[in-house]
Parts: C-alpha cells; sequence; structure tokens
C-alpha cells in the first residue's frame, strides 16, 4: 500500500474495533466524534516545528523528518500510537457502560475495563471521566482545538514519540467554565491562548522560534513548556 492510500485514523480504527468504535460514535456523536479523531491524527502524526530557512513555523509529518530529529517517527509507530490513545480512552468508562463485544475487543487489546474509571492522570492522579474528554472536544478554534488533554509523560526520552510514552491526562475544568463565560469576548479567548500556548518570535541565540507550540520546541528552550503545564 501506498503512502497516499494508506487509510485514515477513523476509518482502520473502526476495522480493528467496530464495536468500540461504533461505541465511541455513540457516545461522542458524529461530530465531536469526528473532532475527536481529528485531534488524535493532529498528536500522533503531525508536528509544527520552526524552519530555518524561512524562519517561520511549517506542519509537517513525523516520518517526514530526518530521522535523527527528537520529534521524529515512522508511519507504524504514529499509526501504533493513535490506537494506543484510543485504546486507552476506553479505560474512562467501566464495564456496566459497554457492551460485551466492545469490551471483548478491548480485551484482546490488553484494556480492562473496572467498576470504577482505569483512566487516571499521570500527573494529579486523578480519575479522567468520559464526560471530561467529551467537553475538551468540544472547542473549535484554532487554538482552542490544541486543548485535547494528551501529553508526554517525559520530555527526555529518546525517541519522544514513542508508544508508552504519550498519556491522556486532566486539566481544572474551570477552563472550560471560563470559555462559556467569556463566549462573547473571543479575541480576548484568543490572546490569552497564544501566550500560552505559543513561543514568541526569537531569531537570535541558541533556540530560534516563531509561534511553534511550547510543548513541540526544544525542552532546553526558555520559552519551553509541557503541554499541561501551558494549559
Amino acid at each position: 500500500m501506498t503512502q497516499n492510500s494508506h487509510p485514515s485514523l477513523g476509518v482502520r480504527f473502526a476495522g480493528q474495533f467496530p464495536a468500540y468504535g461504533d461505541f465511541l460514535k455513540q457516545e461522542f456523536g458524529k461530530k465531536a466524534f469526528n473532532r475527536l479523531i481529528e485531534r488524535v491524527e493532529r498528536v500522533a502524526y503531525k508536528v509544527a516545528l520552526f524552519q530555518d530557512d524561512t524562519g517561520n513555523t511549517a506542519t509537517q509529518n513525523r516520518w517526514d523528518l530526518e530521522s535523527t530529529d527528537r520529534s521524529f517517527a515512522d508511519r507504524n509507530t504514529c499509526d501504533q500510537i493513535a490506537s494506543d490513545l484510543l485504546l486507552d480512552l476506553a479505560l474512562s468508562w467501566t464495564t456496566s457502560q459497554m457492551s460485551v463485544a466492545a469490551q471483548s475487543e478491548l480485551l484482546a487489546a490488553g484494556r480492562h475495563l473496572g467498576q470504577n474509571s482505569n483512566l487516571i492522570c499521570p500527573f494529579s492522579n486523578t480519575p479522567i471521566l468520559p464526560e471530561f474528554i467529551k467537553e475538551s472536544v468540544l472547542s473549535t478554534s484554532r487554538l482552542g482545538k490544541l486543548e485535547v488533554p494528551i501529553d508526554y509523560l517525559d520530555y527526555s526520552m529518546r525517541p519522544l514519540h514513542s508508544c508508552g510514552n504519550l498519556s491522556w491526562f486532566k486539566y481544572l475544568e474551570i477552563l472550560f467554565s471560563l470559555r462559556e463565560f467569556y463566549s462573547d469576548r473571543k479575541k480576548m479567548i484568543s490572546k490569552v491562548q497564544t501566550k500560552a500556548y505559543m513561543t514568541d518570535r526569537r531569531q537570535t541565540g541558541d533556540y530560534p522560534t516563531n509561534r511553534e507550540y511550547r510543548w513541540e520546541g526544544h525542552p532546553d528552550s526558555p520559552q519551553f513548556a509541557t503541554k499541561f503545564q501551558s494549559i
């Protein structure tokens, strides 16, 4: 199969896990499910890095980077990361909330549902419930789309973009209330998000940057912050 004919995440995942895939579509609804897939794809497959030759930031497929780049990952690894994230998401539901067929698919993939949520934020040790994930994908603004709660567990790991090094996390849910409260002041929200999530323009020094996402920049840069810290 050629690169161009590689199936999308949604198509591939539905073929591998039909019952669980149907469950997610029903739980999220069509629009929100498509947003979930789109945002997991962005995390798993893409990265936006500063380009020395243009002075701008450009989004690239991770497998198109030099293999020595810290953000590089081959296509198969990206596929596995995307699948793992969607499978891990199932742990936020309980055995009583999901069909036997879906649970069987998950069990075969090594995911065991319990009587309570087994999806735990690695940074705060608090459970992540389905309602939180659903709310996190509602924003449709350019920067709001970045708020899908997935981050690296260890930014010093090499290769960085590897299976087992990404996790769902939970941020303060007051963010949802603030977004709604200031819904008529979108420019203000955008300015706050820009400052929190994106680097300032810097063309000199060891770590030049220009509107990179802080968590995708170099970890030694003074403008770096993890995604959990940024949100």
